[in-house]
């Protein structure tokens, strides 16, 4: 079968089983990783990369996704790799493809801090690694924050100026200890590329919140850090996949965070920013 053909297996697949209500690890997350492994493997000379092993590492790299407050997180790669052994087994792969795909979803994980060694597997990390930077990432960052019922900030401290960060606690202070220090990790240089734009967006995000919150105001930066705390608390998607901005459909505020914020002034910036990480997928 071509890669479209194991593609619309896997999404097959997905949409029947995957067993899952966190918008932040679901199969939009698993088309952009997929995407995003696809732009870095097209800087690659085309027989040195496996291409159907990225694509299905990138849709399986998360089929067990263990909460990040749960006490078997840092196992979530390797069980992720165990049941993608047996999916793509029982889906008719080739028995030698799937330890090149499994080697990919085992280290593929921050927490778990095992060293990719395949090309494959160091695309897959960057490439999951970057869907957490940027607007993307910003709001995928607040919606967790929301499921597991942390809190936003600091209200009279938000960048940790007198106080030792605590990204179990705070949100922006994980933007901080996590987001900020990830781009370092990243192992291809087309990724580190990709990044490096995301980045700043996270830190502009993160400095202009900070400064609205100890304004004492309700702009427009707490109105999307509070919409997608409660999109987490709630249950809601990010956004609508194939039309964020509502151009083309009437907006569902019950369903999608982002529909809260389109006539809000002042976002025109992160608007573009979330057009442009999503323009390829």
């Amino acid at each position: 079968m071509s890669l479209a053909d194991w593609k619309a297996v896997f999404e097959k697949w997905n949409l029947l089983h995957y067993q899952n209500d966190d918008a932040s690890h679901d199969i939009y997350h698993f088309r952009r990783v997929a995407n995003n492994a696809f732009h870095i493997a097209s800087n690659y000379p085309e027989e040195s990369v496996d291409k159907f092993v990225l694509l299905a590492a990138a849709y399986f790299h998360d089929v067990v996704n263990l909460p990040k407050d749960h006490p078997r997180r840092k196992e979530a790669s390797k069980l992720s790799a165990e049941k993608a052994g047996k999916i793509l087994t029982d889906l008719g792969v080739s028995s030698e493809k799937i330890p090149g795909v499994q080697h990919a979803i085992l280290t593929h994980s921050f927490s778990a801090k095992i060293e990719p060694k395949t090309i494959e597997a160091k695309i897959l990390q960057d490439a999951d690694r970057i869907d957490s930077f940027g607007t993307v990432g910003v709001l995928r960052a607040l919606y967790v924050a929301g499921r597991l019922g942390r809190s936003l900030f600091d209200t009279s401290d938000p960048l940790a100026h007198k106080r030792p960060l605590d990204d179990q606690k705070f949100s922006l202070d994980h933007l901080e200890t996590k987001i900020m220090i990830m781009p370092k990790s990243l192992k291809t240089d087309y990724g580190k590329n990709i990044a490096e734009p995301r980045v700043e967006i996270v830190k502009t995000f993160r400095d202009l919140l900070a400064k609205e919150i100890l304004s004492g105001k309700h702009d427009s930066l707490m109105q999307v850090a509070d919409t997608f705390f409660e999109a987490g608390k709630q249950k809601k998607f990010l956004f609508h996949p194939e039309d964020p901005f509502a151009i083309s459909r009437k907006k569902n505020k019950g369903l999608y965070a982002m529909d809260h914020l389109l006539s809000i002034d002042g976002l025109s910036w992160m608007f573009s920013s979330l057009k442009d990480e999503l323009r390829h997928h």
